[in-house]
């Protein structure tokens, strides 16, 4: 059974040891205590694997069948190449491959999360690669467990979605803001081939360690289902 809202525990012991005294920016640190709720609870809870989901930041457009057939190819994949956590493509293919980001983010809890979060979270290591991070916060604390093969952490991304990343004002016209989609090795972002002409040209190469997830979604499905939510698009 999986819990579908959880306020931060910001007053848990091992959250605030993790984030209270790190060096992620101030204005990070409630994002970071949003971000270890799941795992703090997850390992109260015993739960053998869980979904972190920030349900304001990502949309993805297909029909709730085939988000769910999304999440167990996801689950499947991660199992079966012994991936301890693998979340949504939002910054890895823009970042050329060097930023892993929370999101939408499945995780296997056969590891304790927290132990590693809490023996690594003042390493010498983090704190002098990342110092001056663009945006010092837990996702590049997950980079850096990544990067150092602290924990088995990928990205994936899955063949023909549409999805929208909350940036600029996506909700009120996707098209000017964080539309997007994944295709055939490729990141379209529609404002960068139409708005800005760039056509092939505005598109990014997915890099080859980001998994791809292929469930036989079309372009045309993501296309109706936008369609259906932004009637006037």
């Amino acid at each position: 059974m999986y819990d579908a809202v959880l306020k931060s525990f910001r007053e848990n012991e091992d959250a605030q040891y993790i984030i209270k005294d790190s060096i992620m920016w101030s204005n990070w640190k409630n994002a970071a205590y949003a971000h270890a709720t799941p795992f703090i609870h997850a390992k109260q809870m015993g739960y053998k694997d869980f979904w972190a989901i920030d349900g304001d930041d990502m949309r993805w457009f297909a029909e709730p069948e085939r988000v769910i057939e999304i999440f167990n190819a996801v689950r499947n994949y991660a199992n079966q190449n012994k991936i301890d956590t693998m979340s949504a493509d939002i910054w890895t293919t823009l970042s050329s491959g060097c930023h892993w980001t929370f999101g939408i983010q499945y995780v296997d809890n056969s590891i304790d999360w927290i132990k590693l979060m809490k023996e690594h979270c003042k390493d010498k290591n983090f704190e002098d690669n990342y110092r001056n991070a663009p945006q010092c916060n837990m996702d590049w604390f997950f980079t850096y467990l990544q990067k150092y093969n602290l924990a088995n952490i990928k990205s994936f991304y899955v063949q023909n979605l549409h999805y929208i990343h909350a940036t600029c004002d996506p909700y009120i016209n996707p098209k000017l803001g964080g539309l997007r989609f994944w295709t055939d090795g490729k990141l379209y972002i529609p404002i960068m081939q139409y708005d800005c002409g760039l056509g092939e040209k505005g598109a990014r190469i997915i890099p080859n360690n980001i998994a791809k997830i292929d469930i036989g979604l079309t372009l045309e499905e993501g296309q109706k289902y936008l369609q259906k939510i932004f009637p006037k698009m």
